[in-house]
């Protein structure tokens, strides 16, 4: 027969392993307990035997829940296009509660976050409504300003009243 190529040594010195024997604490301290043990106090002083009823659990993938909790807007865009195109002193405020929003987003506030996003949609709404307004008031008074202009050109300048 062949060899091995890695000979096993036969020794009459080998013995099996050691069974396993569980450990015990001594008596003086006492163990933290755990979520699922069972305490049980002796009527001896300074004794007590820990089972443990803690089965080995083995964990499955972890998995992500996603809360279906509604995105609250912030309206931030529209804040700023208030403020630059429309009415200004709105669109101010309008991008201070913007950013009232995204904090109370992160924070995970959304009842504080609900309550800004009305109210920024609100100012937004009144910032485009006061632009609307201020715009139709400007081109009427450029318009009646130029028919002026118009009419005084074309009247007798000999008198010097348009």
């Amino acid at each position: 027969m062949e060899e091995a190529a890695y000979p096993i040594e036969k020794s009459s010195d080998m013995q099996p392993p050691p069974t396993y024997r569980q450990q015990q604490q001594p008596p003086e301290q006492f163990p933290t307990q755990p979520q699922s043990a069972a305490y049980i106090h002796t009527h001896q002083p300074q004794q007590m035997v820990y089972l443990n009823t803690r089965q080995p659990q083995h964990y499955p993938a972890m998995r992500q829940t996603v809360v279906n909790a509604p995105m609250v807007r912030d309206y931030m865009a529209a804040s700023i296009f208030t403020c630059l195109c429309c009415f200004w002193p709105i669109g101010l405020f309008a991008i201070l509660y913007s950013c009232k929003v995204r904090e109370a987003r992160q924070v995970g506030d959304d009842n504080n976050a609900l309550k800004y996003s009305k109210t920024v949609r609100i100012l937004n709404v009144v910032g485009v409504i006061f632009g609307l307004i201020f715009l139709a008031a400007l081109i009427a008074v450029l318009a009646t300003q130029t028919s002026i202009i118009r009419v005084c050109a074309t009247t007798d300048r000999r008198n010097g009243k348009c």
